[in-house]
């Protein structure tokens, strides 16, 4: 069902219980279109999807969050596993 239709964009509502099946049915379409499409997944980020790759969209507020972080506000990958004890 469309709920609300802007210009060219078109937004669903779609049931939890379908999106991933919503989602790889639409990936494969825009792979064999050579097309992409976008979704605001749970947390509120716009997700671009081109292929199989799904790119996230900063918002505002996260690009300031991170060009106001210093270095030492970041983890890299072994120190995630570290921490995790992965």
């Amino acid at each position: 069902m469309v709920i609300l239709s802007e210009g060219n964009s078109k937004i669903f509502e779609i049931d939890n219980d379908l999106f991933e099946e919503v989602k790889n049915y639409l990936k494969n379409l825009t792979k064999e279109k050579s097309k992409t499409f976008s979704y605001i997944d749970e947390s509120g980020d716009k997700i671009i999807v081109v292929g199989d790759d799904e790119y996230v969209v900063p918002a505002s507020d996260d690009v300031k969050a991170i060009l106001s972080a210093k270095k030492d506000d970041f983890l890299d990958e072994d120190e995630v596993k570290r921490l995790l004890d992965v």
